[in-house]
């Protein structure tokens, strides 16, 4: 069985093991002379050491080696793809995909978006037989969601999903659940895409393919105001020691109604050195200035 990698782009980095390897062969110690009067006492003394220090070298060289190649194949997540096999008469497979982005922490008129998700995911895996496999798959892309769980083992990996800061477009999702169904002889292919779509992720246009049952569940969040820093700059482009410049913050506001107040603080390392207020009109802008 082929071992597969996660991120294969990583295994370039194997060539870092060249490093020591050069270390090792031109030895880049100094050594420093130390003449004797008499060293035919030391004869059988140097030849142990010698012997011992070439051995102890090679083992230096060797966890050297070991070390980075080990960190290479950490980073590259290999992992085992599902074996090939003859799916028995009336099992099915499911591959779910379950987004926990940043995004999913919204709130909707049911509750937090990543907890309707989850829900979600456990009503399809309850709607099929106890002998159905499941694919339960999020944004880590981790090398053990490759593998085929259980009914049971699907739901105790949907309870443990929580937010997590990667984020995948669509093609990627649905081409890493496609790679789990080559590596089995699947008939039915059923996909369950549980997502909010944000727009960042989404094609241009969507990849057609008739032997896949792909179902796509879309969740939506309350409209909410968002008011968000954009940028924000100096006057000038040197700042000089205890000389006073200005800060400029522009702030834009996402939200179908208009913003007053907001109070905003400027802390350098752990000081407070300017406090303001600011108002921005519906899906506006607007900037503030402080003196630093």
């Amino acid at each position: 069985m082929a071992l597969q990698f996660v991120s294969p782009s990583f295994l370039w980095c194997l060539l870092l093991v060249s490093i020591p390897i050069i270390i090792h062969l031109f030895n880049f110690r100094r050594f420093k002379k130390v003449l004797f009067t008499n060293v035919k006492f030391l004869k059988e003394l140097k030849e142990e050491t010698n012997s011992r220090s070439r051995l102890k070298h090679l083992l230096v060289l060797l966890m050297r080696i070991l070390a980075v190649a080990f960190l290479v194949f950490a980073f590259a997540q290999p992992f085992i793809p599902a074996q090939k096999q003859t799916m028995a008469v009336g099992q099915n497979v499911i591959s779910i995909y379950l987004d926990n982005s940043f995004s999913m922490m919204s709130e909707s008129e049911e509750g937090n978006l990543l907890e309707l998700a989850k829900n979600k995911a456990t009503e399809i895996t309850n709607a099929f037989p106890a002998s159905t496999q499941f694919q339960i798959l999020t944004n880590e892309f981790a090398g053990v969601q490759q593998r085929l769980l259980s009914k049971e083992e699907a739901e105790d990996e949907i309870a443990k999903t929580k937010i997590s800061p990667n984020s995948r477009t669509f093609n990627d999702v649905i081409a890493r659940q496609q790679e789990m169904f080559s590596a089995s002889n699947i008939v039915d292919k059923r996909i369950y895409y549980i997502s909010d779509f944000q727009k960042s992720v989404l094609p241009a246009s969507l990849r057609s393919d008739t032997t896949i049952n792909l179902n796509l569940v879309a969740l939506k969040s309350n409209s909410a105001a968002n008011v968000y820093i954009d940028s924000c700059w100096l006057s000038s482009p040197v700042v000089m020691q205890n000389e006073q410049v200005v800060l400029t913050v522009m702030f834009k506001n996402s939200g179908d109604e208009a913003v007053d107040n907001i109070p905003v603080k400027l802390v350098v390392n752990g000081l407070q050195k300017a406090v303001a207020t600011v108002a921005v009109a519906a899906q506006g802008e607007a900037t503030c200035c402080s003196y630093v």
